[in-house]
């Protein structure tokens, strides 16, 4: 077993005891044990790091997140943290502790929900596991929940703007075995929605003259298929995307119809679907408009 004491440790003689716990989900038991009268010494090879650790976000269930991506309102938040030199510090020390912020440079429902609690950041390092076999990375998992109103001093709050969407800053704060910190936040937008959700549909550029890109958000892995007609209603062309995936997608059309002919100048239509890879086989669509211009 090999791990690194962390820098700010308090140290109170010259002798140490390590302290474990063990358990075992499978058989449901568990156990503890410690190791006395081990040597220490403060004139020991100190470490060379002079920067904090690595943080990445994602979301149980959606792996692949990134920063801006739709997420339930009720979903589990994954925070994995690296420092390949020192460690992480889960000594949970007065000012070294590990962090989440929700908004915490805005004035939301959250934040001011936070704030009016006395909730300035949450603790996770209690959360913290390293990962098996290791001590230099490890994750945080944390069940999170936004809801679309709150409670403040009596009145119901809306969580999203005015016609707007509701979206969120998380922001973690994580400090390594030789007290450098680090700070990393994401963005994430709120669906409260069930089944599959296509959002901020658009093609860009909008009129086009050789080519344009679909754009759109999916909440899961879809099959997408985009249709384009006439304004007359006659299918020009159909653009296959089997691999939609959860997140932001891009798809480029290069303005030619099934033929490989391009057709006229003018404004035609286009309907973008998609239906879930998943279990539920759930399928929404949208329709636009675009526009050729020569």
């Amino acid at each position: 077993m090999e791990f690194i004491v962390p820098k700010d440790i308090s140290y109170g003689g010259q002798l140490a005891r390590v302290s474990v716990y063990f358990w075992d989900q499978d058989e449901k038991v568990d156990g503890s044990g410690y190791l006395d009268n081990i040597l220490v010494s403060s004139s020991s090879a100190q470490l060379v790091d002079t920067e904090g650790p690595e943080i990445t976000f994602s979301f149980k269930e959606n792996p692949n997140f990134s920063s801006g991506d739709i997420v339930g309102d009720n979903t589990t938040l994954i925070i994995e943290i690296e420092d390949t030199v020192s460690g992480i510090n889960i000594a949970g020390g007065i000012g070294h502790k590990l962090t989440l912020e929700i908004d915490p440079d805005d004035e939301t429902c959250l934040s001011e929900f936070n704030r009016i609690n006395g909730v300035s950041a949450i603790d996770l390092t209690e959360l913290f596991r390293f990962n098996e076999g290791e001590y230099l990375r490890g994750k945080i998992e944390y069940p999170i929940a936004f809801p679309e109103k709150v409670e403040i001093a009596g009145q119901s709050v809306s969580c999203a703007p005015l016609g707007g969407k509701q979206k969120h800053t998380l922001r973690v704060k994580a400090w390594d075995n030789s007290n450098n910190s680090a700070v990393a936040q994401t963005e994430v937008r709120i669906t409260h929605k069930s089944g599959l959700i296509l959002e901020d549909v658009l093609n860009y550029p909008n009129p086009f003259r050789e080519q344009t890109t679909f754009t759109f958000f999916l909440n899961e892995d879809a099959n997408v298929r985009i249709k384009i007609f006439t304004i007359s209603g006659k299918l020009i062309q159909t653009l296959e995307y089997p691999d939609g995936i959860n997140g932001f997608n891009m798809i480029e059309w290069d303005g030619r119809d099934r033929d490989g002919d391009i057709p006229a100048n003018g404004i035609y239509l286009y309907k973008l679907i998609a239906k879930s890879n998943g279990l539920s086989s759930n399928q929404t669509e949208t329709i636009g408009r675009l526009v050729i211009m020569r």
